[in-house]
């Protein structure tokens, strides 16, 4: 089925890469939490979150864009690798 994210599944990477800590961030970002959610959920700081989010996002090769929203697509790779 065709949805707005198909263009995904070509830049889905190796998520093995990701540190257990990464992954653990990534799944919660994936519901939707903040960095201070995450953190607070984790018992880590703020700043350890951040640092998580930015190594996924290189990992994942996810550049800044003004165009995408890296989360967002950040948790669409997620969830679709869980499926």
């Amino acid at each position: 089925m065709d949805d707005d994210f198909d263009w995904i599944d070509a830049r889905v990477p190796d998520l093995a890469a990701l540190s257990a800590g990464e992954t653990t961030v990534l799944r919660a970002l994936a519901t939707g939490a903040s960095n201070t959610a995450i953190a607070t959920m984790l018992c880590v700081s703020e700043r350890t979150v951040e640092s998580h989010v930015r190594s996924i996002f290189v990992k994942l090769g996810l550049l800044q864009c003004a165009d995408e929203n890296r989360r967002v697509i950040a948790a669409v790779i997620w969830t679709r690798s869980a499926a």
